[in-house]
């Protein structure tokens, strides 16, 4: 299942876009990391995060587990993609006992060789948080009431950020951090396991037949899926090239003829599930 939206979240996202408006004091563009240092994440990297919130007409709280299962560069070395595999618990006002769902997704960050946030930190340091990974730190104040933190962390990414607003008689918290990464043999932190969630990978990675393909591929859906869904298709870009649906059936087959050669990634949605993976056209 999703994660439910709470009303809170549109008011989050007004504040946040003139927040992104406000300017900050740039500090020497070689001491601020790139886009490529702050997601410069490798297989099996594992990232635990927390997200909680609370406002005078309700809360939530949000854990979330996230291993890196695959990653590539577009053609042109520009952008990267992470195939992930995600658990995830939440509870809230209209969920007290709480839930846990499980899910694979592909995400893509691009331009990774301009500086993080524009290049619009306040501050960049090391210390013993993080195991003195650099952190990007930047801040600000806009009235009235209001109060942003954002913090960039180099290969454990961000934004991992603490907001605190007043509108009226609406006052909003809400945090969104770090508690745990694992990349090779250094770990950080204090992991929360996610024990409701044991279903295994392999069942939400995606299959192609034959892979390369030419004309047609052919994907297997998992567990025999008899729920109706829809489809992406990224280019190795990041740009969506095909959208669809599709009925419920066990092989779902896709014409890719008008694609160009070139590697590209399927997500697929199925009765709140998501499934991804990569294929190639020749």
């Amino acid at each position: 299942m999703k994660a439910p939206v709470l009303p809170m979240s549109s008011l989050l996202s007004i504040s946040l876009f003139f927040f992104a408006l406000i300017s900050t004091t740039r500090i020497s563009a070689q001491e601020i990391s790139t886009v490529g240092e702050i997601y410069d994440y490798e297989v099996n990297d594992v990232f635990h995060t927390r997200e909680h919130a609370s406002a005078d007409f309700g809360g939530f709280h949000e854990y979330q587990n996230i291993l890196i299962t695959d990653k590539f560069y577009s053609a042109e070395g520009d952008t990267v993609f992470y195939a992930r595999n995600v658990a995830l618990y939440w509870a809230g006002s209209d969920n007290p006992d709480g839930s846990s769902t499980f899910f694979s997704d592909t995400i893509f960050y691009t331009d990774l060789d301009e500086l993080i946030h524009n290049g619009f930190i306040d501050s960049v340091y090391t210390s013993e948080a993080y195991n003195g990974r650099k952190v990007n730190y930047n801040h600000s104040s806009p009235p009235p009431y209001q109060y942003f933190v954002d913090r960039f962390i180099e290969g454990c990414g961000g934004t991992y950020f603490k907001v605190h607003m007043q509108y009226d008689d609406i006052s909003l918290h809400q945090r969104l951090e770090l508690i745990y990464y694992r990349k090779g043999t250094e770990e950080w932190g204090a992991p929360y396991y996610i024990t409701a969630v044991e279903t295994p990978a392999t069942e939400f990675r995606l299959k192609f037949f034959p892979n390369p393909s030419t004309d047609k591929i052919q994907v297997r859906l998992p567990n025999s899926n008899n729920k109706p869904g829809s489809g992406k298709i990224y280019s190795n870009t990041g740009r969506c090239v095909q959208v669809f649906d599709f009925a419920p059936q066990e092989t779902l087959n896709i014409d890719i003829s008008h694609l160009g050669p070139g590697v590209y990634v399927l997500q697929l949605i199925a009765d709140d599930a998501s499934f991804g993976g990569r294929f190639m056209k020749e």
